[in-house]
Parts: C-alpha cells; sequence; structure tokens
C-alpha cells in the first residue's frame, strides 16, 4: 500500500506547489468559464461524483492523444518510460491556461508525460518530421523551436484544447508531453477520490507498451483503506 501514501503525497505538492508547468497570476475571482463552459461556482454545485466522471472522461481523451502521438514514433510493442502518469490532477493555478482566481484546490488540470530512447538518436531536427505531421493533422497550429546544441520541440494545441509537446534531445531521449486545459473542480476532493479507489495493480508503472497507462477508476469501485 506504499504507492497510496506516495500518490497523495506527490499529488499535494503538486497541488500547493504546481512543480510541473509554471504559474500564472489570477486576481479575480472565479466568474470566467472553464474548457467546459462552466463556471467556479456552477462546479462547485456539482456533487463530487458528477465532477469525477468529468474528470475521467477529460482523462481518456489526453490518453488516447498519447497513445496516437506514441504510434508515429515506435510500433505498439515498443515500452516508453514514465515520466508522469497524469492520473493525479495538478493544482489549476499553475495550468498553462490558468483561470482567472484558480487556485490549487479550485481548479486542476493533468499532464502526461512519456519519453523513449531510440537506437542511434541524436535529437536531429527531422526526427520531429512524423509528430509534426500528426500535430498537423489534429488541425491546430504547429510551432517548433530548437537548435543543435539543446534538440528541438514541436509544440501544438489541439481542436480541443489539449497542448502537446514532443522534444527531442541530443543525449537521445525524446520526451512527449500532453497538458489538459484548465478546469473549475475540488481538486483535493479529486485527488482523495482517485487515490482511494485506483487498484495497486493498475499503477506505479516504470514504463509501459503505448496505450497502457493507469486506469481511472469508477466511482462505485471499492476504497481502499
Amino acid at each position: 500500500m506504499m504507492f497510496y501514501g506516495l500518490l497523495k503525497a506527490v499529488a499535494a505538492v503538486a497541488i500547493t506547489t504546481g512543480i510541473i508547468v509554471g504559474a500564472a497570476s489570477c486576481t479575480t475571482k472565479g466568474f470566467e468559464m472553464d474548457a467546459a463552459g462552466m463556471t467556479q461556482s456552477e462546479v462547485m454545485q456539482q456533487p463530487l461524483e458528477q465532477q469525477f466522471n468529468a474528470m475521467a472522461k477529460r482523462y481518456a481523451r489526453m490518453q488516447e492523444l498519447l497513445e496516437e502521438a506514441q504510434l508515429q514514433v515506435t510500433d505498439a510493442n515498443t515500452p516508453w518510460i514514465w515520466i508522469s502518469s497524469g492520473i493525479a490532477p495538478d493544482g489549476g493555478d499553475f495550468a498553462p491556461t490558468a483561470l482567472a482566481g484558480a487556485t490549487g484546490e479550485n481548479s486542476y488540470f493533468m499532464q502526461a508525460i512519456r519519453a523513449i530512447r531510440l537506437p542511434g538518436a541524436t535529437g536531429a531536427q527531422e526526427d520531429l518530421d512524423p509528430m509534426v505531421a500528426f500535430f498537423e493533422k489534429l488541425g491546430g497550429e504547429v510551432e517548433t523551436s530548437g537548435d543543435t546544441e539543446h534538440g528541438w520541440t514541436a509544440k501544438t494545441v489541439t481542436s480541443d484544447g489539449y497542448r502537446m509537446s514532443y522534444q527531442v534531445q541530443p543525449n537521445g531521449q525524446y520526451n512527449l508531453d500532453v497538458v489538459s486545459n484548465a478546469y473549475w473542480g475540488d481538486t483535493r476532493g479529486l485527488l482523495h477520490a482517485i487515490v482511494d479507489r485506483i487498484a495497486e495493480e493498475d499503477s506505479g508503472r516504470e514504463a509501459s507498451l503505448p496505450g497502457v497507462f493507469d486506469v481511472f477508476p469508477d466511482w462505485n469501485a471499492p476504497t481502499q483503506q
């Protein structure tokens, strides 16, 4: 059961400090509509179960995009290293699209990161090409940047608002990152609801094949003690 305590501790730090993505300052209270078209007041009137089920759908979409992107680079039988599973909500005040009035308690976003080390990879700019072609199919603008010393990065925002980036590095490690929109919600309540329900065998991976991820639990799943 050590994993559950570890996930709670790590996610709590992410909620309160926003360790993954840089913060944006917010000065007005939560009248801004989130990516689902809802205000803070509207979401906070929802029962936690409803917020939980909405987050499950957003998580599923993030994992779908992640798998599709991985398969642009490798086949389905090549494992990828896990940097961030994406199942724990991060505090919304540190989201790339932080909502006005967002805090680590009243809003959240999700981020999944995978890495791959390909034989002979050296971070060549052309190694971005398969991902750039995929990003273009998603319908958003594609931005590329970098240099031969530090590597190259391609970024896009999908038509449904997920931010994706693919980085090729001279050391041969290539990183794939998918970040959701920011949403109003009871961040801490959602965190504990997930951790209390997730099965141990469905979590804590260090690497996996494309399409394998932590299974978002069902609200009616038995809670872990």
